[in-house]
């Protein structure tokens, strides 16, 4: 067997440093963007960016406008702040589709966010609030009433969005029942509602009414003499309250009434066309014949209303219905 022989030239580069296997690490691929965190930022908007918490630095502008909107979450709410970790920027990235390895994290990697705010004084608020119930509550041309509010309590004050704001007052009739009155005060900032207040006032209709100067006995005649207007609050009054002498003039009192009291129309009656025991004639009716008699009133009453009468012919007791002073009316077989 033949034996070949090795150049003795070729031993160095056998046996040398070169004979030995050298394995070369992956070179990290260069950074595309520079990512420099902010110790604390604070956001306007409702949603946290990562342009909102670093300044970024990048050739490529393209990628720079993607690395811009890389979302972070929901941003506090106005007034508040909450920390963001940004060790998630890896997370983050991938869901973007950019590679984390192009891009280099500098600076603290926990982030204080504060969202800004504005506040809605509660004194404003009340003010609006006001305002909406006197237009609705504005009296009728030449009426002497005075409607008055009183704040109840001042509300608390909001925490908005910064932006303009706009509020929306809503005053239903129910919510004017008695002495009181509510309003309901809804917060809107760029068209999306913040919150919605009730301010509540107590409410006073001041308008005059009949009251009477002393004490008015029963059956007594109501007279200029006897009463007088006077201011008052509607709403604590029954809504029959007389307004006006010319309400009540020439009625009578069905029970007695307290000096100082308000007169109402349920308190008075008419006086009677027809007083009790008064001789009367009694016209009976049957058909076409027409029968008078001399009666007696047994109580008294007014026109058109039935009373007792004794038809003292017959020595009978029967209704009539009162014509006027002088005369009653009944049908034959009553």
């Amino acid at each position: 067997m033949r034996r070949m022989l090795m150049p003795l030239g070729l031993l160095p580069f056998l046996c040398g440093p070169a004979a030995h296997a050298v394995i070369l690490a992956p070179q990290p691929k260069p950074a595309l963007a520079t990512v420099t965190a902010y110790p604390a930022v604070q956001v306007t908007g409702a949603s946290i960016t990562l342009g909102d918490l670093a300044r970024l630095e990048s050739s490529d502008p393209a990628l720079l406008a993607t690395l811009r909107q890389v979302d972070f979450g929901p941003a506090p709410l106005p007034g508040k702040e909450r920390p963001v970790d940004m060790s998630t920027l890896v997370i983050r990235l991938r869901q973007k589709g950019i590679n984390p390895e192009t891009v280099s994290l500098q600076g603290p990697t926990r982030i204080q966010v504060s969202r800004a705010a504005q506040t809605i004084a509660g004194e404003e608020m009340a003010r609006l609030a006001q305002q909406a119930l006197l237009a609705k509550l504005q009296p009728a041309a030449g009426s002497s009433e005075e409607i008055k509010l009183d704040l109840l309590h001042v509300p608390n004050p909001v925490t908005a969005p910064l932006g303009a704001y706009e509020a929306e007052v809503q005053v239903s009739d129910r919510s004017m029942m008695g002495s009181t009155a509510t309003s309901l005060v809804k917060l809107k900032v760029s068209g999306v509602c913040i919150a919605s207040v009730p301010v509540q006032f107590k409410l006073q209709r001041l308008g005059e009414v009949l009251v009477a100067d002393k004490q008015l006995d029963r059956k007594s005649t109501v007279e200029s003499d006897c009463v007088h207007p006077e201011k008052r609050d509607l709403t604590t009054l029954p809504k029959d309250a007389l307004r006006s002498l010319a309400e009540a003039k020439g009625l009578q009192v069905r029970s007695a009434v307290a000096a100082g009291q308000v007169l109402t129309r349920v308190m008075l009656e008419g006086k009677p066309l027809v007083e009790a025991r008064a001789e009367v004639t009694l016209v009976a009716l049957a058909g076409a014949i027409r029968v008078t008699t001399a009666a007696t009133t047994l109580e008294a009453g007014r026109k058109g209303q039935s009373i007792r009468v004794l038809n003292k012919a017959a020595n009978k007791e029967l209704k009539a219905t009162i014509l006027d002073s002088q005369t009653v009316q009944a049908a034959l077989g009553e």
